[in-house]
């Protein structure tokens, strides 16, 4: 074969391997993006999230503190290491307080109990919890020797004469910024109706728990087969594959069973979400909730007038190749965990520098 021949041959297999290439790479997008949107549901079509995420604006009563304030324990717990445990019954507004304490209240009105223990670098943990009904707790997996090791207790308790407010301070603590060890003064303040916490930082607000009130705790709840309610239906789906969408703050669900597509959730104890708010003050941008494919800075999902913008950023376990390009649906992993980051601290829900832990 000559020179000229070879060349020709090697020109045609050369142009001929582009072309097979090109052509896979423009095919990936489509397969990358053939995501199934009818498949999963949607923030309407999940009736918890519907319930609640509008659920500051909605008509329901607010938690309080109940009267008798926070109890402050100084004894270790030799089962969860926790040191000065601050606790106090949760009771929601319009609820009798001697009523739900009465041994014979029943699960959906004694008091939930809120619990806020305190931990070394500044990191404050609240917990609340039904103890007429309680519910599974996750081992601490990420952070196990936070408990055992991290534990640190409050110096001084200051309860407000009209009984309107608690402010426990922690130990004083140090933080070595840059080898340097610099001491932070960490005050938890809270008030008790409607129940708000704020977490402060020589006086800096750095985390604030129920600002907006959007604190719900739902409740166990028992049925007869009698008088067992219909499931709830799945809402119809409209041209564009979209569920309709549901108001956000529709009148609370009584159903027990829930259906969507051909799957249906008995739900035996009733609709049991639970719903709240964490600010970040000063923080500039949110991160965590993994893992996305959006940007690391998460965007918001209201627009400032309080209007959906998009859907929520969801926590999903599962591993699903087809996926949304810029979208709050996850990917991978179930960790609530978010961090917020401001000039000065970077503070979290789940842990962190004067953070709220879950």
């Amino acid at each position: 074969m000559t020179a000229p021949k070879r060349r020709d041959d090697d020109k045609r297999r050369t142009l001929a391997t582009l072309l097979l290439v090109l052509t896979t790479l423009a095919s990936l997008p489509t397969l990358a993006t053939a995501f199934k949107a009818a498949d999963f549901k949607t923030c309407a079509t999940s009736s918890f999230c519907a319930r609640n995420r509008d659920r500051a604006s909605s008509d329901r009563g607010a938690y309080r503190v109940a009267a008798g304030g926070f109890a402050i324990s100084g004894d270790a717990d030799p089962e969860k290491f926790d040191v000065n445990v601050a606790t106090a019954d949760l009771l929601r507004d319009g609820e009798d307080e001697e009523e739900a304490s009465s041994s014979t209240s029943s699960s959906s009105t004694a008091p939930l109990r809120l619990r806020i223990s305190a931990y070394d670098k500044g990191v404050v943990r609240v917990r609340v919890e039904d103890p007429s009904a309680p519910r599974y707790e996750v081992p601490d997996v990420v952070l196990p020797e936070l408990e055992t090791d991290g534990a640190m207790g409050f110096s001084s308790v200051e309860r407000a004469e009209d009984g309107s407010r608690t402010t426990l301070t922690l130990s004083r603590m140090i933080i070595p910024i840059k080898e340097t060890p610099v001491g932070s003064e960490v005050k938890v303040v809270i008030e008790h109706a409607p129940v708000k916490i704020t977490t402060l930082v020589d006086g800096v607000e750095a985390v604030v728990f129920n600002a907006n009130g959007a604190f719900e705790f739902e409740r166990r709840k028992t049925k007869s087969e009698e008088d067992a309610p219909p499931p709830e239906p799945s809402p119809e789906v409209v041209g564009d594959g979209a569920p309709e969408a549901t108001p956000p703050h529709e009148p609370e669900v009584t159903s027990y069973a829930e259906t969507f597509n051909s799957h249906t959730d008995s739900r035996p104890n009733g609709p049991m979400a639970l719903s709240f708010d964490i600010t970040f003050p000063d923080a500039l941008h949110a991160y965590g909730l993994p893992e996305r494919a959006t940007t690391m800075s998460l965007r918001e999902t209201k627009a400032a007038d309080g209007a959906i913008a998009t859907e929520p950023y969801r926590l999903y376990n599962l591993d699903v190749f087809e996926y949304e390009h810029d979208s709050p649906f996850g990917l991978y992993g179930s960790i609530p965990m978010l961090l917020g980051h401001s000039v000065g601290a970077s503070e979290g829900d789940g842990g962190g520098g004067g953070g709220l832990g879950g």
